[in-house]
């Protein structure tokens, strides 16, 4: 069952299940920016205050956003809090351009929307059906399934892959091995966190 959430700083525009008003409420400093007029100042509260909402939750089996520029940076940031393989659409004017501050090292699928979002129109219509059918097949797909083997992270970087190639051969029966490019956006980060996580 879908659930209409208002990320907005801006009264909503249609009928939504959360208000924009409870997402708010996430972040320490709530009026301050709703009620001020710093568009950008309340762009960022409002994906920091999302982030925190979504990472409350244990009910999200994907999540669907759709955005101009303020919106697409709130909604990703919600999405960045998701774990890895919980399906990520983000339906925005700015999908076609430079992606990265909006995916950092997430693992979202980026839609352009190809005209504005101000309205439906025949284009429109037909980007956010199929959005919301691409989501919709994702999440029906379920979670994938692990191996059930403890994590392993190793870096890769052109002249050393055959000797990761190698290495990850011999620890396979042991190990989920999981290989980064050295020059990878998230490879630091990844390598990190998975390492946290085993």
């Amino acid at each position: 069952m879908p659930v209409v959430v208002d990320v907005g700083i801006g009264p909503a525009r249609c009928d939504v299940d959360i208000p924009r008003t409870e997402i708010a409420a996430h972040h320490p400093r709530v009026c301050h920016f709703l009620c001020g007029t710093d568009r950008g100042e309340a762009v960022t509260a409002m994906g920091e205050a999302f982030a925190r909402f979504v990472s409350t939750r244990g009910d999200i089996d994907a999540m669907l956003g759709i955005g101009g520029g303020g919106g697409t940076f709130i909604v990703t940031k919600g999405m960045q809090s998701l774990k890895v393989g919980l399906p990520k659409l983000m339906v925005s004017t700015l999908a076609s351009g430079d992606v990265g501050v909006y995916v950092d090292v997430a693992d979202i699928s980026m839609m352009p929307s190809v005209t504005d979002l101000a309205g439906l129109n025949n284009i429109s219509s037909a980007v956010l059906r199929n959005a919301a059918f691409g989501v919709v097949g994702m999440a029906g797909a379920g979670p994938p399934a692990g191996t059930g083997k403890p994590a392993i992270a190793l870096t890769m970087f052109g002249v050393t892959t055959p000797c990761v190639t190698a290495v990850s051969e011999q620890l396979r029966d042991r190990f989920d091995c999981v290989v980064f490019h050295a020059t990878g956006t998230g490879d630091a980060q990844w390598r990190s966190s998975l390492i946290a996580a085993s």
